[in-house]
């Protein structure tokens, strides 16, 4: 549960298993340019170098953290909480360190949830119990850098 591996496609083979420091692991998003792994935790964000597995940084955000995803243009690293209906943007500094921009309410939600980005700077969060996207996410951020 608190561990991610590395695995060989070609091999279809386990090449390495690293401690993620999460007590359950949610969400998965690389950085291939950085080869560096975010991880979701349902309380926190994690930087990991996806060679060595060293954690090269940390995030605590609000709890109910289950989907995450990374802008490469951007830096920033976005997780969405649906069952307290809070995304939570981090900017990813060259060295893996996370620090948070901003929080912004989405909906809470059950059973289902997203968030997306594009090269574009937007963010997309889905609200499953309205069957909707929050698709103006970025416009409504305030203090976030955006292009």
């Amino acid at each position: 549960l608190g561990e991610t591996m590395r695995v060989d496609t070609q091999a279809r083979a386990e090449t390495d298993r690293w401690d993620n420091g999460c007590a359950i692991s949610l969400g998965l998003a690389l950085d291939a340019d950085s080869s560096r792994l975010f991880i979701g935790c349902t309380t926190k964000a994690v930087a990991l170098d996806a060679d060595s597995g060293e954690v090269q940084g940390t995030l605590d955000v609000a709890a109910g953290v289950d989907i995450i995803a990374f802008n490469a243009e951007l830096q920033h690293l976005y997780l969405n909480g649906s069952a307290t209906g809070q995304l939570s943007i981090a900017r990813v500094a060259s060295d893996g360190a996370l620090e948070l921009l901003a929080t912004e309410t989405t909906a809470q939600s059950t059973g289902s949830s997203c968030v997306a980005s594009d090269p574009h700077a937007n963010i997309w969060v889905c609200d499953a119990n309205a069957g909707k996207l929050f698709d103006n996410v970025r416009r409504s951020m305030t203090g976030v850098p955006v292009p």
